[in-house]
């Protein structure tokens, strides 16, 4: 188990997240985005990059869906808009090849999964729910073809 740090952001003017997995200097560099997941009070969308690797996923709605903790880590900044990467826990099992995103700092109860077939042949996820309809995680199989190798552990 390969355990790293993503850096995410939230704009509380836009209520959206931004979660990189990669450099968020370089977010820039996203090419194309999909509508992953619709959900009741908010949206996922992801972005890949010209290699067709995932950029970073997206959460419109933020604060319908993402745990408190997470938005309360963002309101330190000094503008709503101001774009200060925090950071959350990205696990990437090698045997599976499958990689979470966890949201929730401490252990949670998953109550409802939402899976989001993106490209079935590349790419899908599902998406974790606590029983207060907060996103406590985002599990991504078939990681090894899209996401950054730099997640995936020294010499992949």
């Amino acid at each position: 188990m390969i355990t790293n740090r993503l850096a995410y952001t939230h704009d509380s003017v836009a209520d959206a997240s931004y979660i990189y997995f990669g450099d968020p200097a370089c977010s820039s560099e996203a090419r194309g985005a999909f509508l992953g997941v619709r959900l009741d009070m908010a949206a996922i969308v992801v972005s890949f990059g010209d290699e067709g690797r995932l950029m970073g996923i997206e959460v419109l709605g933020a604060s319908k869906v993402l745990p408190q903790e997470i938005l309360n880590d963002t309101s330190e900044q000094e503008s709503p808009r101001q774009a200060v990467p925090r950071f959350l826990d990205c696990a990437y099992d090698d045997v599976s090849d499958v990689a979470r995103v966890l949201t929730c700092s401490s252990p949670c109860a998953v109550i409802r999964r939402v899976a989001a077939e993106i490209a079935p042949e590349q790419f899908s996820a599902t998406v974790d729910f606590s029983d207060g309809s907060n996103i406590i995680g985002i599990e991504i199989r078939n990681a090894s073809h899209v996401l950054p190798s730099a997640l995936l552990g020294p010499g992949d």
